[in-house]
């Protein structure tokens, strides 16, 4: 199997090229040493958003404000995006993210458990789960719920740069990303693929139950 060399890379992204500010978020993100989306993760990303013109987005425990911004400058003007997150300085990052480039979206401070119960059903184009990967079981039927037939699910980093398929890395996070992955790609309620450029993305069809 051959997979994008340093130079493919380069060269990917002399034609298809982010913008200053992602670029700007993705140093700052390093600095703090947060896992960060790279460019070709982010635009896979972007081009499904328009590609299913997705009107509401739901996105968990992003930490970066690169998953959010990216998904809502996919969207619309008139669509609209809520972020769930538990940190605090991870939503003052997002906030000031979207103001600085003129773009409306909801920060909710809380944990998604706490929050997720009481938002409407099959409401949502689209969920997205980053964060912790121990964190997922723990609400992802919730998150379910939320997305209407036909509606996806992404998860992050998948691959977690070689550590997933790396069986002698048996950290609590490395078996639970494993586990859960595994598990998810094999659930009948979705229709399932990954993409394995950069971090990676799992990305879910959630099937209409007849």
């Amino acid at each position: 199997m051959y997979f994008p060399s340093d130079s493919d890379l380069e060269f990917l992204q002399k034609i298809l090229p982010p913008d200053s500010y992602v670029e700007s978020l993705q140093v700052r993100g390093k600095e703090i040493g947060i896992e960060v989306p790279d460019f070709m993760t982010l635009h896979h990303l972007g081009f499904l958003v328009r590609v299913l013109k997705a009107k509401q987005i739901v996105v968990l425990n992003p930490q970066s404000p690169l998953w959010p911004i990216t998904l809502r400058k996919a969207q619309s003007e008139a669509a609209s995006l809520t972020v769930i997150e538990s940190d605090v300085e991870n939503c003052r990052q997002i906030r000031e993210a979207a103001q600085s480039l003129n773009l409306t979206l909801r920060v909710i401070e809380a944990k998604p458990e706490e929050v997720l119960p009481r938002m409407s059903e099959s409401a949502y184009d689209i969920a997205l789960l980053a964060g912790v990967p121990t964190d997922w079981n723990s609400w992802f039927d919730a998150v379910y719920q939320l997305v209407k037939p036909g509606g996806l699910l992404f998860l992050t980093n998948p691959l977690a740069r070689g550590k997933t398929s790396d069986l002698s890395q048996r950290d609590v996070i490395s078996v639970a990303r494993r586990s859960f992955v595994q598990e998810i790609t094999q659930d009948k309620r979705f229709q399932a693929t990954i993409l394995p450029l950069g971090i990676g993305l799992v990305c879910l069809e959630k099937l209409e139950i007849k």
